[in-house]
């Protein structure tokens, strides 16, 4: 490949425009004397592309920007690299995707790495890319009941992120964790208000190992109730992990610290039910 002499002389225009025109990296390009000195500031900064291993490593005072000769407008125009479109994409993903009291490698979960040889992998496999396929017009999410380390908080923590591929806003909360913020956040007003609108509001919910929370009245009556109904009215998705079936998550409900309410554990079960749906249960 024929490389342009850095210290060509550029008042030689003909010669100049000449060498541009044999620049293999140029031959999608018709070069003239008007646009030669910009074509050649692209190529100088392709250069510093060349053999690039990451935008941390990008030698540009602005990092992750080509410099590209843009044919219909006839200007340079300032382009982001494959890195700085990744680094964009995990930006905008990160902003959509908001993990509560659960360790930053949740972030980096993926469907891809989901061990189908375990046991009822594949059906959980199944419902939870039925709804990534449907997440436009679906009114349920989906349930996963399971053991300690049976891939539970993974799974969900996957569908996160695709999700956020999709344009979805998403929480995913460790549940008991969620409920001391919200307790500590009482004596704020404010907060409290914010953090219940988000939980009510967001495209879909995630609450990791519901059931596994100290139950008290106030917090199903106040916190959890409001929250699912919300959800409810509003065709609003839930997605859940827990230890417990859904008998079991029932007389959770019920029994709180100081009293027995079936009923009300029981309707906020029904609807909970109508906007997680389809149930799976993980075991070892």
């Amino acid at each position: 490949m024929k490389k342009i002499n850095p210290t060509f002389n550029l008042n030689d225009a003909d010669d100049f425009v000449s060498e541009l025109k044999n620049n293999p990296l140029l031959k999608d390009y018709t070069v003239t004397n008007e646009n030669a000195n910009m074509l050649f500031q692209m190529l100088n900064s392709f250069k510093h592309c060349k053999g690039c291993k990451g935008l941390e490593f990008c030698p540009l005072n602005v990092k992750g920007f080509n410099l590209v000769y843009d044919k219909d407008k006839k200007e340079l125009v300032a382009r982001s690299c494959k890195y700085k479109k990744a680094f964009e994409a995990k930006e905008k993903n990160n902003e959509l995707f908001e993990a509560l009291f659960l360790p930053e490698n949740v972030m980096e979960a993926s469907l891809d790495d989901f061990d189908l040889d375990r046991p009822n992998r594949k059906g959980a496999y199944s419902i939870v890319t039925n709804f990534l396929a449907n997440i436009d017009t679906t009114k349920q999410g989906f349930g996963l009941i399971g053991d300690f380390s049976t891939g539970k908080t993974f799974l969900l923590a996957a569908v996160a992120n695709e999700l956020t591929k999709k344009g979805k806003s998403v929480i995913l909360a460790y549940f008991p964790d969620l409920v001391r913020s919200i307790k500590n956040s009482i004596s704020e007003p404010v907060k409290l208000e914010s953090i219940l609108n988000k939980l009510k509001t967001v495209d879909v919910l995630m609450l990791d190992d519901l059931g596994s929370e100290n139950m008290t009245t106030w917090l199903r009556d106040e916190i959890l109730g409001p929250v699912i109904t919300y959800r409810y009215a509003s065709n609003k998705p839930m997605c859940i992990s827990s230890n417990l079936d859904l008998p079991g998550l029932t007389d959770h409900f019920a029994k709180t610290n100081d009293s027995f309410d079936s009923v009300k554990a029981t309707r906020i079960i029904n609807k909970l039910i109508a906007i997680t749906g389809k149930f799976v249960n993980l075991r070892k």
